[in-house]
């Protein structure tokens, strides 16, 4: 079984269109080819009939060619000849053996270095877009940390005025508390003092009440001295006078001591509540009512500032709780984007994966439809070449070739299969085993059977796109020795500068088949006559400028 290793990748889209367009051409060069195999099959059939008429010539032949083996022995030579033949067959197949272990193992090694370097490529670009993701990620939270850092910062300041502002509260808190105190004391002394004054108001009073009883009692006596006639006016008088004088003598001295008493007290508290309110502010030491009044005002206005400071602080701790909330969401949806993103990409490669698979198989089918036809071509052509000649080596030595005995075999079995799987045709005469390596996204895509023209693929993607330039790029094609063919080797070499654009072809024609070529893009005539046909094993090289062979195709031919 020959196996098929193509590196594809395609868009969707693409290969859908691809694939659809591929079967219905497969579908009508199929028709065309099973008309070809049923005309191949009537001139088989003639051939046949041909090969049968000279089957009984070769019986008569091989009966003349006994009695002339009884005249004259050549079994001596012919066993010298075979023995000699048989060793150096058993040297070339070992040889051969040992060629083909090497290459297996260089193919292998190649193969595998090859694999892990588009796995590492694989890994590079992953990589790659991962870091750049991580990269925009660490960009956006560095951005949300700055905003984070400023909000932070603008709390701070708040909460550092806000500190300030409650320690101007506090202090102005404790001299309109001083301020308080100092009015609480004036007051209650005032109050006592006004008690105390209304005593003596009260004391005054009632001696005021009881001179004047006195003096109504002196005046009563004094009328019962007009009319008693005892004249005791001036005596009293004078008793009088000098009472009324010491009485207004101790009153006002009592009533001095008294003001004085308390215009000093009233004095000294006054100095005092001046000294301790100039402590407190030396400005407002006579209006120390009117500095209460402006201390309320301002302390009721701090105390809403206060509050609207709190409650600013508290709106940016929510803003600041929202954006980490914010940030906690674009996190999970970017990882779940991502997870996204993954699933479709692994439905998109098992996809593209089912459509190269499909499309390989169109590829196998196609290629072993035309193996088919070229093995029944070059079957019958080698045939017609060969019927004459046969006939007279038959005639002359009485042995047929290779060829003749496979067409008497499948005449006389009168049974004949053809399988093509994977690029193998095997018949009753015959197998034929194509196998495509391809270590990068070119591959060598088709060869004419008739050796008109070589194709090149460059199945990268736009996705994945690999431009190249062939310039100094070679392609070869070796047919080994067997037998009586002498060893060929084909070679072209890219001259001139050729791009070979993701998803495109480029196609080098024989020269002797140039008329057939445009002149459009993806057409290179070739330097070389023929590419020559497939009735012999052969293996196709394309290297590169660097002596690197990026992709094979081997065609063995086996009888």
């Amino acid at each position: 079984m020959g196996a098929h290793r193509v590196s594809a990748s395609m868009g969707v889209g693409v290969a859908g269109s691809i694939a659809h367009t591929g079967v219905g051409e497969m579908k009508n060069k199929r028709e065309g080819e099973k008309k070809n195999i049923q005309d191949l099959n009537d001139r088989l059939a003639a051939y046949i009939s041909q090969v049968r008429s000279l089957q009984l010539e070769n019986t008569a032949l091989h009966d003349a060619l006994k009695k002339k083996r009884k005249e004259f022995d050549v079994e001596p030579m012919k066993e010298a000849y075979q023995a000699e033949i048989d060793e150096t067959k058993k040297l070339l197949e070992e040889a051969n053996k040992e060629n083909a272990e090497l290459k297996v193992q260089v193919t292998s090694i190649e193969d595998e270095l090859e694999d892990q370097r588009s796995v590492c490529r694989i890994h590079e670009e992953r990589i790659d877009q991962l870091q750049d993701k991580v990269n925009s990620l660490n960009d956006e939270n560095s951005h949300r940390t700055a905003e984070c850092d400023m909000l932070r910062r603008k709390v701070e300041e708040l909460e550092h005025q806000v500190g300030h502002w409650k320690a101007k509260y506090n202090e102005v808190y404790s001299q309109l508390q001083a301020t308080r105190a100092d009015l609480k004391d004036e007051t209650n002394q005032r109050i006592a003092e006004h008690s105390r004054a209304e005593a003596l108001q009260e004391e005054l009073d009632f001696l005021k009440t009881v001179t004047d009883a006195e003096i109504k009692e002196y005046k009563a006596m004094l009328s019962k001295e007009d009319e008693t006639g005892i004249n005791v006016r001036d005596a009293w008088n004078d008793e009088l006078s000098k009472c009324m004088k010491e009485l207004r003598e101790e009153y006002e001295q009592r009533l001095g001591d008294i003001s004085q008493e308390l215009s000093s007290r009233y004095e000294s508290q006054l100095q005092q509540i001046s000294q301790s309110a100039a402590k407190a502010e030396p400005s407002s030491v006579v209006h120390s009512k009117d500095d209460s009044r402006k201390y309320r005002t301002e302390l009721s206005q701090k105390d809403m500032r206060i509050k609207e400071l709190e409650g600013q602080l508290e709106r940016m701790k929510m803003e600041l709780r929202s954006l980490h909330s914010q940030l906690d969401r674009v996190n999970d949806e970017l990882l779940n984007e991502k997870e996204m993103r993954a699933n479709e990409v692994s439905k998109l490669h098992e996809e593209m994966e089912a459509m190269v698979r499909e499309l390989q198989m169109l590829m196998d089918a196609k290629l072993s439809l035309e193996l088919e036809i070229a093995a029944y071509r070059k079957l019958l052509e080698g045939e017609e070449n060969r019927l004459s000649i046969g006939h007279m080596t038959g005639m002359i030595g009485g042995y047929r070739s290779e060829s003749g005995d496979a067409l008497a075999n499948i005449l006389d079995h009168s049974s004949g299969s053809t399988t093509g799987d994977s690029g193998s045709i095997t018949t009753a005469t015959g197998r034929i085993t194509m196998t495509r390596t391809a270590k990068s996204p070119f591959s060598i895509h088709e060869v004419d059977n008739n050796g008109r023209f070589v194709i090149i693929e460059n199945a990268s993607t736009y996705r994945s796109k690999i431009s190249v330039n062939l310039k100094g790029w070679r392609l070869t094609r070796k047919y080994a020795a067997s037998g009586i063919n002498q060893e060929i080797n084909l070679e072209h070499v890219f001259q001139n500068e050729y791009n070979l654009d993701a998803e495109q072809t480029v196609t080098i024609w024989a020269k002797n088949f140039e008329k057939e070529a445009d002149s459009r893009k993806g057409n290179i005539i070739s330097n070389i006559d023929n590419w020559g046909d497939m009735s012999r094993t052969s293996e196709l090289e394309l290297i590169d400028d660097k002596g690197v062979v990026k992709a094979t195709l081997s065609i063995k031919v086996t009888f």
